[in-house]
């Protein structure tokens, strides 16, 4: 995906999941959901990143996350298959 159609498509998911979690307020049920597509709006913003010049996204990203190991390497790896697409 290229950088302006990404940086797009970007805004455009983070508006839809804002809307979503307030929708979802107070609702336990759609939590894991919500989770899931965060994950992947945050690959998608490192892959953005990538493409835009900061050769150091990825490094980043899984350096500075406090989460589990295994989601940093979940993330790096959907934020890979975006800078390959």
């Amino acid at each position: 995906m290229a950088g302006e159609a990404m940086k797009r498509a970007i805004e455009e998911r983070y508006a839809v999941l804002c809307a979503r979690v307030e929708a979802a307020a107070g609702s336990d049920a759609k939590d894991d959901a919500l989770r899931e597509d965060f994950a992947e709006l945050a690959a998608m913003m490192i892959a953005y990143a990538h493409e835009t010049g900061e050769k150091e996204a990825l490094d980043a990203a899984l350096s500075l996350s406090s989460a589990r190991a295994s989601d940093r390497l979940s993330l790096a790896e959907r934020a890979r298959r975006l800078i390959d697409d």
